[in-house]
């Protein structure tokens, strides 16, 4: 069983961290302060850019007072087209220079809002993975919250049961170590498990193939003898073994034969596979 909401926290910038005070199990509300980067360095980017803005904003109203007189003379006859043509350069790109200077002002402000990390709602605290004034990173996970309200659980049923189970139904539960608890739940998804098998072997309509490693005899080009062998049981959709059959049954050929209901069984020399059907 585990919590059916987990999330991961994260700064988006980079810094050095003040106290940490979160512990293990610790309730937060939406909207706590989690953690915080020192904002000093960042404080200062803000000035630097303010600063940046007014000297671009200055440039901006010496080239738009500079453009009004280049254009008055121009008028008369006065100046040149050349030198109007500059002034009106200079003015455009004097307005270019403020708009920069003003997004960098935007990004240093957002940048000092991120540096506090804000519960988004109201959880648990799972696990801290920082400590008080460490440098961390960008992306770098620092804690890690739960949702106390709702939980999953995978586990395995047999597949008859398994045929009458859907997305959505709802079913009553029981964990082992609280016999005493009930609790109601709502399947949310249903899966089989994949199973590989290196060096596939070739299968019959039994089913998949298991495969064995056995000690083949020296030079002959069959198995004898008793062995254990598995077949799976429908009625309980259980895989059992028995000793009564005999691999003198399979012979060392590059085919696959079935010996009992159920059991498909392929050898050769150096090796042996035993089939058990698909669900």
């Amino acid at each position: 069983m585990q919590p059916a909401d987990v999330s991961s926290l994260s700064f988006e910038i980079a810094g050095q961290l003040k106290a940490v005070t979160l512990i293990v199990g610790q309730k937060v509300q939406l909207g706590d302060v989690l953690a915080e980067i020192d904002p000093r360095s960042l404080q200062t980017q803000v000035e630097q850019a303010g600063a940046g803005v007014q000297q671009a904003q200055a440039q901006l109203d010496n080239a738009e007072a500079d453009f009004q007189r280049k254009e008055d003379l121009l008028k008369n006859g006065v100046t040149t087209q050349a030198i109007f043509d500059q002034s009106r350069t200079a003015l455009l790109t004097s307005r270019a220079q403020v708009d920069q200077a003003k997004r960098q002002l935007d990004l240093a402000s957002h940048n000092l809002d991120r540096s506090k990390l804000l519960a988004p709602f109201s959880f648990t605290v799972a696990r801290v993975d920082t400590k008080s004034f460490a440098q961390v990173a960008a992306g770098q996970p620092i804690l890690t919250l739960y949702s106390d309200d709702r939980f999953e659980m995978s586990f395995l049923v047999p597949a008859p049961r398994f045929q009458n189970l859907k997305v959505g139904q709802h079913v009553g539960l029981k964990v082992a170590d609280l016999p005493d608890v009930s609790m109601t739940g709502e399947i949310r998804e249903l899966g089989s498990n994949e199973v590989t098998i290196e060096d596939l072997l070739t299968g019959g309509p039994a089913g998949f193939l298991v495969p064995i490693s056995v000690l083949a005899p020296e030079g002959g080009k069959e198995l004898k003898g008793p062995a254990t062998v598995f077949a799976y049981d429908g009625k309980s959709s259980t895989v059992q073994s028995d000793r009564a059959e005999r691999l003198d049954r399979c012979h060392s050929r590059q085919s696959a034969e079935r010996i009992a209901p159920g059991l498909v069984c392929w050898t050769s020399p150096q090796s042996a596979a035993l089939a058990l059907p698909t669900l």
